[in-house]
């Protein structure tokens, strides 16, 4: 996944944070992590800086899998929904833009990536 980057949301951390605390997982993380995690949900609106991102990732993976799975299918899909919207739009295809919304669209992009070989990326 290095031509996209993924994107870590204030919304994500709370969902992830309400879901460990309900599965009982909240307190088997390292007192680091669930204080990175409780600071980052309430000071950061969108997280930029890679070595937080990595930090962020592996508590969410020590969470739960997958939401951290379909977390990354959303993001990714949104874009590269975005990318073939750019493209269709200088094509002359304005109604391209309707995509965006398009949930199943959006969600056939982001696992036909993950589960593309590393050779066609």
């Amino acid at each position: 996944m290095s031509s996209i980057d993924i994107e870590i949301t204030r919304d994500l951390l709370l969902k992830a944070k309400r879901k460990a605390l309900r599965n009982g997982k909240w307190f088997k993380l390292h007192p680091i992590e669930r204080a990175v995690l409780t600071l980052a949900s309430k000071v950061l609106t969108r997280i930029k800086s890679k070595t937080l991102k990595e930090v962020i990732v592996k508590a969410l993976e020590k969470i739960s899998e997958s939401l951290l799975l379909k977390w990354k299918v959303l993001s990714i899909g949104m874009e590269l929904a975005r990318r073939r919207v750019e493209q269709a739009v200088k094509l002359g295809n304005y109604r391209a833009k309707d995509w965006l919304r398009d949930f199943g669209y959006i969600w056939y992009l982001g696992w036909s990536y993950l589960f593309t070989s590393p050779i066609y990326k």
